[in-house]
């Protein structure tokens, strides 16, 4: 049997996670446990992290909130 460690961790979201993922067919700890050997093989984390910064310029927000109006046949108007 391979060693294994308790790993304890303090989070505010653990229960709408669990949620998720139980209907995922999953659960925290099979999550858990696939990041961490994901970080093993790739020795890097598995997914992008960065600050929150917009992705649009004003414009390109703008456009895209035409669009999906549009794709609602909604009008926008200024």
């Amino acid at each position: 049997m391979a060693n294994t460690s308790l790993l304890q961790v303090q989070t505010s979201a653990e229960e709408k996670a669990s949620a998720i993922l139980e209907k995922l067919g999953t659960n925290l700890s099979a999550v858990v446990n696939m990041l961490i050997k994901q970080v093993i093989i790739t020795e890097r984390i598995p997914f992008e992290v960065k600050m929150g910064r917009f992705v649009y310029s004003a414009e390109e927000a703008v456009n895209e909130v035409r669009a999906t109006m549009a794709f609602e046949d909604m009008d926008l108007t200024e």
